[in-house]
């Protein structure tokens, strides 16, 4: 402990956090990885989880500092610490929500879990928890969670987004939504609708009034759609 505040070399560092850590002195090992930067964070990284702590909290702080959210994820599920998962979700880092959620689909977990972690998040970033689930094919299991968000005034896009791409996959009566909805991309919308429903993607492209005219002009023009184009350009 005495050599510690004079010296900055990484194994000596090291050997003090292996020796905290055999025996059973925690609290220690987590308030180095925590006050200090002085070790290589991928082998004190990688002998935390070979070692499997029963108190993981080390652990936990290591791979928030440096980065490591999807192996700490990977690591706490596969030895049966969901507990831990939770805590670390509701105390430690709320924004890293995305790729804990985005880990734990990779990884197969059951759906209500993932759902009920999912309603213990009130705050994270939407958009990169959109591309989580869209890329796995999961999004319409945010619906709830961004409906609740909806509720609450949030105006970010990628919220609306897919919302919209989740009405129009249920059927959710699709066509209200994006005639009302003030927060979507049209642009990004009427891509996505052009061919799954070529009529919503005139929708969604003719709501940008004006922005998305050559967009709107090429569905109509692809999609024999020519009395909704004769009618947008009467109106405008």
């Amino acid at each position: 402990m005495h050599v510690l505040p004079h010296t900055q070399d990484q194994d000596i560092f090291f050997k003090y956090i292996e020796a905290c850590a055999k025996m059973g002195n925690t609290r220690e090992v987590d308030r180095v990885i925590q006050e200090t930067s002085n070790y290589d964070p991928i082998q004190v990284r990688d002998f935390l989880m070979e070692g499997r702590l029963q108190d993981p909290r080390p652990l936990i702080h290591l791979c928030n500092k440096h980065g490591y959210i999807e192996e700490l994820t990977r690591h706490l599920y596969n030895n049966q610490q969901n507990r831990f998962i939770e805590i670390f979700l509701m105390n430690v880092n709320q924004d890293a929500s995305p790729k804990v959620l985005g880990t734990l689909l990779e990884l197969n977990c059951d759906d209500v879990y993932i759902v009920q972690l999912l309603n213990t998040i009130r705050k994270c970033p939407i958009d990169e928890l959109v591309s989580e689930f869209e890329c796995k094919g999961k999004l319409k299991m945010l619906r709830q969670w961004l409906e609740h968000r909806k509720d609450e005034r949030i105006q970010d896009p990628a919220l609306h987004n897919a919302l919209a791409k989740i009405y129009i996959e249920i059927n959710n009566d699709p066509q209200k939504f994006l005639i009302e909805n003030e927060y979507y991309d049209s642009k990004i919308i009427g891509k996505y609708c052009e061919e799954r429903n070529p009529d919503l993607a005139y929708t969604a492209y003719k709501r940008a009034w004006g922005e998305c005219d050559n967009e709107l002009i090429n569905v109509t023009n692809k999609n024999f759609l020519f009395r909704l184009q004769a009618r947008y350009l009467v109106e405008r």
